[in-house]
């Protein structure tokens, strides 16, 4: 075995796919801080099976520590994929978890960030060498053959609109709720949010009372994700967390789906004018919904735009997907 992809707690599209890429065994352990069992696990594994090169899904800090701890006595080497949630918080168990094994990073081969924003600023601020941090793009999405309705939700294809929701704290739930609430859009199209709700439930209870209009489809398979997206009306996506790019962008490309997301520095940088955006200001979303679902010229202009967009983020991902390639092959020579 020459390269592993080690995931601790939660494990992530772009990891599972990421790991497919490159034809490195994956390695996903749930588990909870303090993380124990992941870490004696992760241990046997790396002694039993001795690969070259280790590659971490960056949170959890421990995982990071860990494997640079035992670094030497495996002699493998170490490439971070830093997903933003390890640098830029949400909550003091974040911060707890995370910020302390920083300084870890520049003793990893390879850090990779997602995005040359996030690139920037991990050189910036975590005193990186410039050549050992590298941007790599999430792998492409590949859409399911056959997209599938889901059974326990009463929806009519394009008489909703959907945000595609994993219940974290950098979405704004509520903001969206409202703004679509008082949109005169809300009188003709439902709101989905899909997504494991049980992650923040009172939130979740206090939308559900909030309207019938709105839907919380629960986790759904990935066939009946697809349909959800494709049969919806517009795609809404947001953060409120900066150097985030987000999945559920990716998978509206994949499918050409009109979408509108949230302005963040990063998004405007690599999206461009290829979407429509809005901020956390009240009246922003309601206006923009009621402009993009009253009025067919907006979806039709944003159709083009991302026909267009899809080449370039699809060249993007292959590119850079290729150059960690070429780097990781390089790394299990040594």
């Amino acid at each position: 075995m020459k390269t592993v992809f080690l995931a601790w707690g939660r494990i992530g599209r772009r990891t599972v796919e990421l790991s497919r890429e490159l034809g490195s065994y994956l390695l996903f352990i749930p588990d909870k801080p303090p993380y124990l069992k992941a870490y004696f696990k992760t241990i046997k594994f790396l002694s039993r099976f001795q690969p070259k090169t280790v590659i971490l899904q960056l949170p959890q800090g421990p995982l990071l520590f860990s494997s640079i701890m035992h670094r030497k006595k495996h002699h493998y080497n170490v490439v971070a994929d830093v997903h933003t949630g390890f640098s830029i918080y949400d909550s003091w168990k974040s911060l707890i978890l995370n910020k302390p094994f920083h300084c870890f990073l520049k003793y990893c081969e390879l850090v990779i960030a997602h995005n040359d924003p996030f690139r920037e600023y991990l050189v910036k601020t975590k005193g990186l060498d410039p050549e050992r941090v590298v941007t790599v793009y999430d792998p492409f999405p590949k859409i399911p053959e056959n997209p599938r309705k889901p059974i326990n939700i009463d929806v009519e294809p394009f008489k909703y609109i959907v945000f595609p929701a994993a219940w974290d704290p950098d979405e704004n739930l509520e903001f969206i709720v409202r703004e679509y609430l008082s949109s005169t859009a809300s009188r003709t199209y439902k709101l989905l949010l899909t997504g494991n709700y049980n992650r923040r439930k009172r939130l979740a209870e206090k939308i559900r009372r909030s309207s019938d209009k709105i839907v919380l489809t629960g986790y759904v398979g990935n066939r009946e994700y697809y349909w959800i997206l494709k049969y919806s009306k517009l795609v809404v996506t947001g953060t409120t967390r900066e150097y985030t790019m987000l999945s559920s962008i990716w998978e509206s490309l994949a499918l050409e789906k009109p979408f509108i997301t949230s302005y963040t520095y990063t998004l405007g940088k690599i999206l461009g004018k290829n979407t429509l955006y809005y901020t956390y200001k009240e009246g922003s979303l309601r206006k923009l919904l009621d402009t993009c679902l009253n009025n067919n010229a907006c979806l039709v202009y944003l159709r083009k735009r991302i026909t267009t967009l899809k080449e370039n983020m699809k060249t993007l991902s292959r590119n850079s997907i290729e150059k960690l390639r070429i780097i990781i092959n390089r790394l299990n020579e040594l």
